[in-house]
């Protein structure tokens, strides 16, 4: 099982890998064509690739066979038997005794060869089995490193938040979600610790603004940027980037993809 996983671990890794380079390769010319919000759901179709285990035989290349040490012994015990009951049933037709003789060399000798190749299979296994450890805790590491970021990141942000005191901004925004038919209720607060407006949370959403005065325009150009965030479910598809990141940690050019999904998240907001 864990030579499986490795194996099938780095074929998505590789074949998302390259897949994502070709988007990245084609994208001066898609990008006169095509939209930032295309580019971004683009993006879906690598991260699919990373994570599903889908592949399309076409015929060109065989499958390769996955045999277990036990397998591997036992199909060398029974050729080594079929070989041994062919020279025996040649021998008794020739009544050659010394052929039945070979024959039995013949046996041992093929079984005696099996035992190297079943302890080479042997040591396969163990090496695969400390690859799916060391994968394992880098995976489990990397996501428990990303969400206690994540959860420092919102309580450093909600330790000065406040709720925002003008009525027209809180007008503004239930105007927004109406207009965007957007359901959910956004709590729209300030904090001096933020640089430019945010979207924090999953479950409960909430939009927290930097301390500082805003024109009508600007807060309207503002909160339509997040609630349209909020709409396409950006946060929800940013932390199945983050997972997939977490169980390809070993592959560092898909950081790169991670960074170029934000740039194309966030313009394709102001595209909107």
């Amino acid at each position: 099982m864990e030579r499986q996983i490795i194996l099938e671990l780095l074929f998505l890794t590789l074949s998302g890998t390259a897949l994502g380079l070709l988007f990245c390769l084609f994208r001066p010319l898609t990008g006169k064509v095509f939209s930032f919000r295309w580019h971004y759901y683009l993006c879906l179709i690598v991260l699919l690739r990373l994570i599903l285990p889908v592949h399309v035989d076409m015929g060109i290349f065989p499958a390769p066979a996955v045999f277990s040490p036990a397998q591997t012994q036992t199909a060398g015990i029974e050729e080594a038997g079929n070989a041994a009951g062919e020279t025996e049933g040649a021998g008794a037709d020739a009544a050659d005794t010394a052929a039945g003789k070979n024959v039995q060399n013949s046996s041992s000798s093929q079984m005696e060869s099996a035992v190297p190749t079943v302890q080479t299979e042997e040591q396969s296994w163990t090496v695969y089995r400390w690859l799916f450890l060391i994968w394992l805790f880098g995976a489990l590491l990397s996501l428990a490193v990303r969400i206690s970021n994540y959860r420092n990141f919102v309580n450093f942000v909600k330790a000065e938040c406040a709720r925002v005191e003008d009525d027209k901004i809180q007008h503004l925004a239930g105007e927004m979600a109406e207009k965007l038919h957007v359901r959910k209720w956004l709590w729209i607060y300030e904090s001096p610790l933020v640089a430019s407006p945010v979207l924090i949370g999953v479950r409960r959403p909430f939009i927290v603004l930097p301390r500082e005065e805003l024109a009508p325009e600007e807060a309207e150009l503002i909160l339509r940027h997040e609630f349209i965030h909020l709409k396409r479910h950006d946060l929800w598809y940013k932390w199945l980037l983050q997972l997939i990141l977490c169980v390809h940690w070993f592959n560092p050019a898909l950081l790169l993809l991670g960074k170029l999904m934000d740039r194309d998240c966030e313009l394709s907001c102001d595209e909107a």
